[in-house]
């Protein structure tokens, strides 16, 4: 089992488009809510005026909300199979130097991914120059995500994966 979200190229601001700062980690079941932190990253910390995205893929038998407290959700989905998974991934335009994000979940007590990244340089205005889209496979563990067409010049495609 796979799912897969892409997530179009973000516009290019004002300035450069880039990778900021990024982290994995892992954390045990969210039932409740909690909190991660969004610093330490390899790069430098989110700052205003960045968008923080972040992957979250948890394995679990049943399909569960995810939700994290002010992002936008870009994808949430399931697959029921050999490879039950949850996933879900969500972004932030920051208007203030953020340091965590609260995760929250219902019906989950098994151990969480979660990918973060921090891109610097996006037109906050519209970030997302068309829409996301998502694929998942039965029985299967390697993804491969829909085709997507940036529109912007210089934009990044984003692809994440859980499996």
């Amino acid at each position: 089992m796979f799912l897969a979200s892409r997530l179009t190229g973000f516009n290019a601001g004002v300035s450069r488009l880039q990778l900021a700062g990024y982290k994995t980690l892992s954390c045990a079941g969210v039932s409740a809510a909690q909190n991660i932190s969004i610093t330490g990253l390899t790069g430098r910390d989110p700052q205003a005026g960045d968008v923080v995205v972040i992957a979250w893929g948890a394995t679990s038998a049943t399909d569960f909300a995810l939700d994290i407290t002010g992002y936008v959700e870009v994808c949430d989905l399931y697959q029921n199979d050999q490879f039950d998974s949850n996933f879900g991934v969500f972004l932030k335009v920051l208007s203030a130097a953020d340091t965590t994000a609260e995760l929250s979940a219902t019906q989950n007590d098994r151990t969480n991914t979660l990918v973060i990244q921090c891109w610097a340089g996006v037109n906050t205005t519209t970030p997302q120059d068309a829409a996301a889209t998502t694929a998942g496979g039965v029985n299967a563990n390697e993804p491969d995500p829909a085709a997507i067409t940036p529109v912007t010049p210089g934009a990044v495609v984003l692809v994440f994966a859980h499996s």
